[in-house]
């Protein structure tokens, strides 16, 4: 009886622990660019975030975050757009199978000039346009071949370790029944 009690407490301590933070690093490799009709396999965009799972629903989410970063640019956190810039981390979710979307913006105007990107991970597509005097907009879109890393690798919840752990002591205790009933 107080081994069961003893484990029912050790169990529940453990889910109560508050998620504890990490950090990520990420990657896609290889764009299509729409104005050009090319496609570059080596066009190679960085980012970076950091937060925890507060609430433990397995999904990282825009309130969850403490930082991130896309293509230079510090969204969240620190660093920030820079004198006449503004920089907007519009949306954003990571869950833990590795899936990541995030929706960003920023917009500058200085004298006759202004620029703007934004990125939309799930819609595929980046784009920077900028005028003066004229205008260009380059487009980067997510094609097929578009590869996509990430660090650390997204790890299975805690829960599903759990269950294959009562799973194997299940079928043990199973087994040991089963051999003194014979």
């Amino acid at each position: 009886m107080w081994k069961r009690a003893l484990s029912s407490i050790v169990l529940a301590s453990a889910a109560a622990l508050p998620a504890q933070a990490q950090d990520w690093d990420f990657s896609y490799t290889g764009f299509h660019w729409l104005e050009a009709d090319l496609f570059n396999p080596t066009l190679t965009e960085t980012g970076h975030f950091s937060g925890s799972d507060a609430n433990g629903n397995g999904v990282l989410e825009l309130g969850e975050l403490s930082q991130f970063s896309w293509s230079s640019v510090s969204y969240l956190g620190g660093g920030g757009c820079g004198s006449g810039i503004t920089c907007t981390l519009e949306q954003f979710s990571y869950t833990n199978t590795g899936q990541l979307n995030f929706r960003t913006s920023w917009y500058s105007v200085g004298g006759d000039n202004s620029s703007q990107a934004g990125t939309i991970a799930w819609d595929r597509s980046w784009f920077i346009s900028s005028g003066s005097w004229g205008s260009a907009t380059t487009t980067y879109l997510w094609t097929p071949e578009t590869r996509f890393a990430i660090s650390p690798q997204p790890v299975p919840e805690p829960s599903g370790g759990l269950m294959l752990l009562l799973g194997v002591a299940g079928l043990a205790g199973w087994r040991r029944l089963r051999s003194s009933l014979k």
